[in-house]
């Protein structure tokens, strides 16, 4: 039997015997000190308590264990990321070497196409030259026929190689 059952009840002074008849506050009291209402209550309050922790620990802990999946997930994505930058970048490597084989062989076409330019170029100014020559050939022989016919020279309309011929025969006839 508890102690409050001994005091309130069994063992309760005749002058105190009326305590259930006092304020409600005191009255509480006895009834809780009686059947053990506080330890009730205080175990109910624990309890409570002990819920309200562990339910904040629980968010916690989901919110850390959320916050690491994110992070994870993250940490994923990234490095998925980074393979695939590294892979274009070995591909636009590969492709930047390519281009550089193809510009030298395309600088080694332009040298050379630049080499025969300039050796057509040349050509094209002995042929100017050339032709220069020919125009001034054709006009000297042009004042020459002119100056022979005003002397009353015959001017010779024979080819070269009628003349060569010519010249060839009459130096055999002196020979002989």
């Amino acid at each position: 039997v508890s102690r409050a059952v001994l005091e309130n009840v069994i063992f309760c002074h005749q002058e105190d015997s009326s305590w259930p008849l006092q304020d409600a506050a005191a009255v509480k009291k006895r009834f809780d000190d009686i059947f053990g209402a506080t330890r009730y209550t205080k175990a109910l309050q624990n309890i409570k308590e002990l819920q309200k922790e562990w339910l904040k620990t629980t968010r916690d802990r989901r919110a850390d264990a959320d916050l690491s999946r994110s992070h994870l997930d993250q940490a994923s994505r990234l490095s998925g990321q980074r393979q695939e930058r590294e892979r274009a970048a070995e591909e636009i490597n590969t492709e930047l070497n390519d281009l550089s084989t193809h510009i030298t062989a395309a600088d080694e076409v332009t040298q050379a196409a630049e080499g025969e330019l300039n050796r057509y170029d040349s050509c094209g100014v002995r042929v100017a030259e050339l032709r220069s020559l020919l125009d001034r050939i054709a006009r000297d022989r042009a004042e020459v026929a002119v100056s022979m016919q005003e002397r009353g020279q015959d001017v010779f309309g024979e080819s070269l190689e009628l003349c060569q011929a010519q010249l060839d025969g009459y130096e055999e006839k002196q020979m002989q």
